[in-house]
């Protein structure tokens, strides 16, 4: 009885060890994931280093992100790096409502819906190589931020697209104005100008 004991004693704390051990992990993850977010504005590589803490971090061998392009079409694929068996885009009936591990012969498969504004803006799938054990529930919490910051990603990244299509308008109205205009700085010293400026005083345009 007392070695029955001792033995079950054992198995919980490690179990506990094994708990605070994935906790620690899942805690790393998140933080690089907040500091790639912080750090990236392009989606590809955004998801490039999403891919990279979760190859390293939790034994993920494949990550592929598909957006929706149009109703009706596949989604066109963003980011992909790895092996890819079961689900592909062309499923278009078959994607899931929640998040959904799949178990196959040669691989453990996690797909899931990326919601943005409560629309499904994409899929994300995760593969890992047999063996594995069913995801934790501290996986699994992971994954739901995973999605998360995902949508957060998407959604920055058409932003910041939506920001340069206005600059680049913005510059190219600027630039074929048939009058001469400036931008200046705060202490009123003229930082740039425009190609009519540069023919009106014969001054090159500041680069």
């Amino acid at each position: 009885a007392l070695a029955l004991h001792t033995q079950q004693q054992f198995q919980a704390s490690q179990q506990t060890v094994a708990q605070h051990a994935q906790r620690a992990t899942q805690l790393g993850i998140q933080r690089a994931i907040s500091q790639v977010i912080l750090s990236q504005l392009e989606l590809p590589a955004i998801l490039g280093a999403l891919s990279d803490q979760l190859q390293a971090g939790l034994g993920y061998s494949g990550f592929y992100v598909w957006l929706s392009t149009s109703a009706g079409a596949p989604p066109m694929q963003v980011y992909g790096n790895g092996p890819s068996p079961g689900w592909q885009p062309a499923d278009l009936a078959s994607i899931p409502a929640a998040l959904e591990v799949l178990h196959l012969p040669n691989a453990q498969v996690v797909l899931a819906p990326i919601v943005l504004q409560e629309q499904v803006v994409g899929v994300l799938k995760l593969v890992r190589d047999p063996p594995h054990d069913a995801l934790t529930p501290v996986e699994l919490d992971l994954l739901r931020l995973l999605l998360d910051s995902i949508a957060l990603a998407v959604h920055n990244s058409r932003l910041y697209g939506e920001v340069a299509s206005t600059k680049s308008f913005l510059e190219n109205l600027v630039q074929g104005a048939g009058d001469a205009i400036f931008t200046v700085d705060l202490t009123d010293r003229i930082t740039s100008w425009n190609t009519s400026a540069e023919h009106m005083f014969q001054a090159a345009a500041a680069v």
